[in-house]
């Protein structure tokens, strides 16, 4: 049960409340603490004549109109100043990370300072001798030790709360236990239980790899490389170097998924274990010297390229290019960008390149004629709306 439940008049929950008080004892407390002391530390001399450090004070130990008793005041100031600056940022910390630990520290030193500024309030309040301006001190210094003590209340309530759980976090109840991986099932017609395996994780080389895969292929008739999670496309990144390194190369590929538990062990009494089940995908690549199954899934032939995929015979009617292009001594009549089979049916093979070229000028001469029909509808409606906005007119002069 905490002591409040909102902060500020109800206009913020406790952790901003708690925040804000750090922030605020930290630049208004300790900080202007920290400079006041070092100020009266070196400037001793005008500072013992405007306070006078009476008996109580000192305890009747040391003579109050000397030096010293003036540096003990001050160091003392000091050392709270300083201790103070390292609870509010203890505090501030705590906040931010739920700590409820980190928070006590701050409370105490406040306690502690509101117990010396009651007591300095005091001392000034009898030593007044009727003057208004140590009345008027006490007074302020009443008020500022009444707020801190409700900061102070808000601090610990804030406390509470995260001793009941209520600012925590579900996880954070819980610590990371073990990881158990369960073996993916590669049912891949061809490869067999003596068939080398090759595992492909994050941290592996992509060097290293090709040259252990070239080094059992070598050696050995067939290679499995398996890979999941971040590593899936440095498998396929591994797989096409040795392919394109060695040639004749069958491939089947068959995709997975890698199943991973994740245990949770609970903090607090009463908590369950979790079990957090993910499903990571993998991938399976077999390769062999050998010939394969066609008719397998995933089935790659060998020698396939990206150059070959390139290569496509496109059917088009002879044209006859323009005069202007042509000079009367040339007897060259081919273009550049197409080669003339020796054919009869009019096959013409065109380069990757002047495809993309192709396409990108019909592209280019569709985008053109869009643009013209736009223009025309265009003008048409500004057509229509200049003699709609004409006969308007023309009917507001009759009237």
């Amino acid at each position: 049960m905490t002591l409040l439940k909102k902060c500020c008049c109800c206009c913020c929950d406790l952790r901003a409340g708690s925040l804000a008080i750090g922030v605020i004892s930290f630049l208004c407390i300790g900080v202007v603490q920290l400079i006041v002391a070092i100020y009266c530390l070196l400037n001793v001399e005008e500072t013992r004549k405007k306070i006078k450090f009476e008996n109580a004070i000192t305890f009747g130990i040391i003579d109050p109109e000397s030096d010293a008793a003036a540096y003990i005041f001050f160091s003392i100031l000091l050392l709270v100043a300083i201790i103070y600056i390292i609870a509010a940022l203890i505090l501030i910390h705590g906040v931010r990370t739920k700590r409820r630990f980190l928070l006590l520290p701050w409370v105490f030193f406040t306690f502690l300072n509101m117990v010396m500024a009651f007591a300095g309030g005091i001392l000034t309040l009898i030593n007044s001798h009727g003057y208004a301006l140590p009345i008027i001190v006490s007074l302020i210094v009443f008020a500022i030790s009444i707020t801190w003590i409700y900061f102070t209340c808000v601090v610990f309530s804030f406390f509470q709360a995260l001793q009941d759980g209520d600012y925590c976090d579900t996880m954070e109840h819980y610590t990371k236990g073990e990881n158990v991986d369960t073996e993916v099932e590669w049912n891949i017609p061809g490869c067999t239980i003596t068939t080398p395996r090759l595992d492909i994780v994050p941290s592996t080389k992509v060097r290293d790899a090709i040259d252990v895969a070239l080094e059992k292929l070598t050696t050995e008739k067939q290679l499995f490389l398996v890979g999941a999670g971040p590593a899936v496309l440095k498998t396929v990144s591994i797989v096409e170097i040795v392919k394109k390194r060695m040639k004749q190369l069958s491939q089947i590929t068959h995709l997975n998924y890698k199943i991973v538990e994740e245990y949770w062990e609970p903090k607090l009494d009463g908590l369950d274990r979790l079990k957090v089940t993910r499903e990571i995908p993998a991938i399976g690549v077999l390769l062999s010297k050998e010939p394969l199954d066609a008719s397998t899934p995933g089935y790659q032939a060998p020698g396939l390229s990206v150059e070959e995929l390139w290569k496509c015979d496109i059917k088009r009617t002879p044209r006859k290019p323009k005069a202007s292009n042509y000079s009367k001594g040339n007897k060259n009549k081919d273009s550049d960008s197409y080669n003339r089979s020796n054919n009869k049916s009019g096959n013409w093979r065109m380069k990757p390149l002047d495809a993309l070229n192709t396409a990108s000028s019909n592209n280019s001469k569709d985008n053109q004629s869009m643009r013209s029909r736009d223009n025309v509808a265009d003008n048409e409606i500004d057509r229509r709306l200049s003699n709609k906005t004409k006969q308007f007119k023309e009917n507001q002069r009759t009237v």
